[in-house]
Parts: structure tokens; sequence; C-alpha cells
């Protein structure tokens, strides 16, 4: 599984090269893709990890990627929005490891 956590930062990796080229067509687009492929990146974390909690953060960012698109807000908002899904939810799933933990002492 290892393998894999490492291998989905290539696609990362890879995803970054494809947004800047796309941001040098049509600028509102990079944000939005990039929560496109973080998202993504998360639902693949539910399996490495088996926490089923990064299904809901990667599908969340993806809904929020896929609006970005289609209503074309300011670009600086993808960046806030996708920033304040992702501390939301390292809050959440913090808190849940930590009561996971408290149980098993």
């Amino acid at each position: 599984m290892s393998n894999l956590a490492l291998e989905s930062t290539l696609l990362l990796f890879i995803g970054l090269f494809i947004a800047y080229s796309v941001m040098q067509i049509q600028t509102q687009w990079f944000y939005p893709i990039m929560l496109l492929l973080i998202g993504g990146r998360y639902v693949l974390f539910a399996s490495v990890y088996g926490m089923r909690i990064y299904w809901i953060v990667g599908f969340v960012l993806v809904a929020a990627g896929a609006a970005f698109l289609v209503l074309n807000p300011a670009f600086h908002l993808g960046a806030l929005v996708g920033g304040a899904i992702e501390v939301i939810f390292s809050f959440t799933i913090f808190n849940t490891e930590k009561s996971d933990r408290l149980k098993l002492k």
C-alpha cells in the first residue's frame, strides 16, 4: 500500500503540470483542476489508510472543483474554499483518530 501512496504523488505532480499548462490558456481553471486532482488523491487515501472519511473529503473537493469549473468564480476563491475544506476535515480526522486511540487505552 505504501507504493500506492507514493505513486499517487507522482500522479499529483503530473496533474500540477496539466493544471499549469491549462492555466496558460484559461487562468480561472487552475484551482478547480487542482481541487479535482487533490480530491481524487484523497479518494485513493481511503484505500491506503482504510478510513472512509477520505472518501467524503475527496468527493467534497471534487464537487467544489466541478462547481468552480461551471460557475467560474473569482480566481482566488478556489484556493480559499479548497484550503478551508482541508482544514475543516483535518480537524475532523484528527479528532476521530484521537478518540479512537483513547478508546483503545
